[in-house]
């Protein structure tokens, strides 16, 4: 999608998506925590099925190469750089430094995909998680044009995240590649997909910078944020990767109401002059996922060993908040330099109109 083709308030939901993944990384700590987690990876998932186009892939091949380049090259890639810089650097200082960790485990963990075996850098669990729901998705849209039958896609999702919630129910440990998960998540991938065939919603009038509709979006605001936090700490914590979600009867209208709530506070910005750092921040969310657990691990080295401030300070909330915006903000120019390489690496690996 060019410039100036952009939809805003996406934009910003991503932002504030991959936001909240820095702040719980960080970690913020419960009980906000517990409230993020219920849906921040969904809010992802449903973000990335409005931009699936499954139309433009008229063979696996294709799509398999796109999906690869976007999505396994770089898994491979940062896996790689970051279990390097671990096992030279990171395990010897902080927290990793008392522990006994097998340097052999995060390449199994690389290879299979597994999360808590990923300890130099788990947030790339994200990258085959999804590229198993975009695949799922795919085939699942080709079966439906080839059968002609336009209830097959919706069936099919429905069953699909019928069948990853069952595995949770069954307590069935998590997946390679976190299949479970993905399964699971096909829902919200599918609702992004319908989202983007209905433009009207799309470019609804009160989700844009014109003036209108901003007491409905301040209303969905402050009605789903409560009410997500109330039912979020109801239940279990939701952990898509270990496909865990507690009682589904608190946690999935939870995941809907916290998405709801992204997207009015996006609305009620778009009325505002745009924010062009926070739509930079919307449209990098790749390269800020690959980097922003390494960048809080030298703003860390900096206070502890430059400055020397006790690392006790970031057992205080508004030092975390703080370390949360400084992470994004050096995020920036990472992603100019990811911008160059990806562009380079896209145009020798693509074929031109591929």
């Amino acid at each position: 999608m060019s410039d100036k083709n952009r939809i805003l308030w996406i934009d910003y939901v991503k932002a504030f998506a991959i936001i909240t993944v820095v702040m719980l990384h960080i970690p913020i700590g419960d009980p906000y925590r517990h409230i993020a987690r219920s849906f921040v990876i969904p809010v992802f998932f449903f973000l990335s099925g409005i931009f699936s186009h499954p139309s433009r892939y008229a063979t696996f091949g294709s799509f398999f190469r796109h999906k690869t380049i976007r999505l396994l090259l770089p898994y491979v890639i940062f896996n790689v750089l970051n279990y390097l810089y671990w096992l030279l650097i990171a395990r010897h200082y902080g927290a990793d430094a008392d522990m006994d960790m097998s340097v052999t485990k995060p390449l199994l963990g690389i290879l299979s995909g597994i999360e808590p075996w990923m300890y130099h850098y788990k947030p790339l669990w994200f990258l085959p998680c999804l590229m198993v729901a975009e695949t799922l998705f795919w085939c699942t849209y080709r079966l439906s044009c080839s059968m002609d039958k336009a209830m097959v896609l919706p069936v099919c999702m429905v069953v699909l995240s019928g069948t990853g919630y069952a595995l949770s129910a069954l307590h069935v440990p998590p997946l390679p590649y976190g299949i479970g998960g993905a399964m699971s998540m096909c829902i919200f991938y599918y609702g992004g997909y319908l989202l983007a065939q209905n433009k009207n919603l799309m470019t609804a009038p009160f989700l844009q910078g014109n003036g209108q509709g901003w007491l409905l979006c301040l209303g969905m605001l402050m009605v789903a944020t409560p009410l997500c936090a109330w039912l979020s700490l109801q239940t279990a914590e939701t952990r898509v990767f270990e496909n865990t979600y507690g009682n589904l009867l608190y946690a999935f209208p939870a995941t809907v109401l916290g998405g709801i709530a992204l997207i009015a506070m996006a609305g009620l910005l778009c009325k505002l002059p745009a924010m062009r750092l926070l739509q930079y921040i919307g449209t990098h969310t790749l390269p800020i996922l690959v980097f922003h657990l390494t960048i809080a691990g030298w703003v860390k080295g900096v206070t502890t060993f430059v400055l020397g401030l006790p690392l006790g300070i970031y057992d205080l909330l508004w030092v975390r908040l703080l370390l949360v915006a400084a992470v994004v903000l050096l995020s920036v120019p990472c992603c100019c330099i990811y911008d160059k390489i990806a562009a380079v690496v896209k145009s020798k690996a693509l074929p031109v109109n591929s």
